[in-house]
């Protein structure tokens, strides 16, 4: 809104401008035009009749009036031009604004995208935590051989999400059956994360 004001308002004031360049205008033609008219219906000084007896009376438009002329079709075409920039850059702003709502458009959905997706991931951990738990649960409730026969089986990352879970009593039981290079291995890896 601010925008259209502040073009409204210049387009005003260099329509009063120009305004007023046609009316100083028209009124130098008036002025030339009368001087003109007076010199030649006066009457002939004998001392130029006498010196230039064939020159005729101008006819034409004096010099001032044409460079007058000149000015005003010079000062139309400058404003021409200026209105048509004007529409120009009101076209760009147009633009400008309609792609910053596009890309405001845009920041909205993908943010609410990444909420979905972190909604997502946090259930998707929750799920993994709560079946980490679960197989602590059964594990921790079979024999420590057999837990340790199986869970020696796992990788590193899933051995240490389940063990994690354990209470220190059955951990030790099963680590203390696990290979001893293996127990090493979760053991530190059991010092870092706590």
């Amino acid at each position: 809104m601010a925008n259209d004001e502040t073009a409204d308002e210049r387009r005003w004031a260099w329509a009063g401008v120009v305004r007023g360049l046609l009316v100083m205008a028209v009124a130098l033609r008036v002025l030339v035009g009368a001087s003109e008219l007076g010199r030649a219906t006066a009457a002939p000084d004998p001392a130029s009749t006498a010196r230039a007896p064939t020159e005729a009376p101008a006819l034409t438009r004096p010099r001032g009036a044409r460079e007058v002329a000149r000015l005003i079709d010079g000062v139309a075409r400058r404003q021409a031009e200026l209105e048509q920039r004007e529409r120009e850059m009101d076209g760009r702003a147009d633009l400008l604004a309609e792609q910053e709502r596009h890309v405001g458009e845009e920041i909205a959905r993908l943010e609410a995208l990444e909420a979905g997706l972190g909604d997502r991931l946090a259930q998707g951990a929750q799920a993994e935590d709560a079946a980490a738990a679960s197989l602590a649960k059964v594990y921790a409730a079979m024999k420590p051989e057999e837990a340790a026969a199986i869970l020696g089986e796992l990788d590193d990352d899933t051995l240490l999400r389940i063990v994690s879970r354990m209470r220190s009593k059955e951990l030790g039981l099963i680590l203390s059956r696990l290979d001893a290079k293996r127990a090493v291995v979760v053991t530190t890896r059991l010092a870092r994360t706590s």
